[in-house]
């Protein structure tokens, strides 16, 4: 099949990192660039790949799947690294609904299954989301704060430095967003040499959260995302 090819070797592509990018926006990305060609998306050892025809998703293939149910499972993923392979075509079409459909309907799948909540994983979301970012290995501290750059939970020293540094880190992105026209991002990723530092916008605050640099980002993104996922 045609990931195997390409997920066991790079050639001639893009590579890239989904981290604070998710797939459906860089399927809309592909789409409002009329991309003709493959993207190959890898987490945690899985592989998955959808081929494009003038910016719409013609075929995906995962594992032993392939059509919209490949799709599914790859947009269930909540990160990944990808590999961009223009103008690479496939003779297969499984797909044949119009990329914003199948968007739609792989949101539609993944709200259904986040309502069948298994009792522990229920039991576990109703920890504040503070408290269970924290409880992630890789994370050394996390706040909220508000857009004056105030924490809302906790007022301490490292609380305080790390407010500083995501109001600091917020608004210059802002800025940079303003400039460029493309808005202010929801989610941003400083990477240090003694800790990563990640920003994630909401309507009325802000979540600030530190980590060992030790740590790949993309990972600790991943973790992140599940914590968030669990409420």
């Amino acid at each position: 099949m045609a990931q195997e090819a390409l997920c066991r070797k790079r050639h001639e592509g893009f590579d890239g990192s989904m981290v604070g990018v998710s797939l459906a926006d860089l399927i809309q990305l592909k789409g409002a660039n009329r991309f003709s060609g493959c993207i190959s998306v890898e987490f945690g050892g899985r592989c998955g790949v959808i081929f494009f025809q003038d910016g719409e998703i013609v075929h995906a293939e995962k594992g032993d799947c392939e059509g919209e149910e490949a799709l599914q499972r790859i947009m269930r993923w909540p990160g990944g690294r990808f590999t961009a392979y223009p103008h690479l075509a496939t003779d297969r079409h499984s797909i044949r609904k119009n990329r914003q459909h199948l968007l739609l309907d792989a949101h539609r799948v993944m709200d259904e299954r986040h309502r069948h909540v298994d009792p522990k994983r229920e039991q576990a979301g109703k920890a504040p989301l503070r408290e269970r970012i924290r409880a992630i290995g890789m994370v050394s501290d996390a706040i909220t704060l508000d857009f004056d750059g105030v924490p809302t939970d906790e007022r301490s020293p490292s609380a305080d430095r790390l407010a500083a540094g995501a109001c600091f880190l917020a608004r210059l992105t802002d800025r940079i967003g303003s400039r460029l026209g493309t808005g202010t991002p929801t989610s941003m990723v400083l990477e240090g040499t003694r800790e990563h530092l990640f920003i994630y916008t909401g309507k009325h605050h802000l979540l600030a959260v530190a980590a060992d640099a030790d740590h790949q980002p993309l990972m600790v993104e991943e973790a992140i995302r599940r914590a968030v996922h669990t409420a």
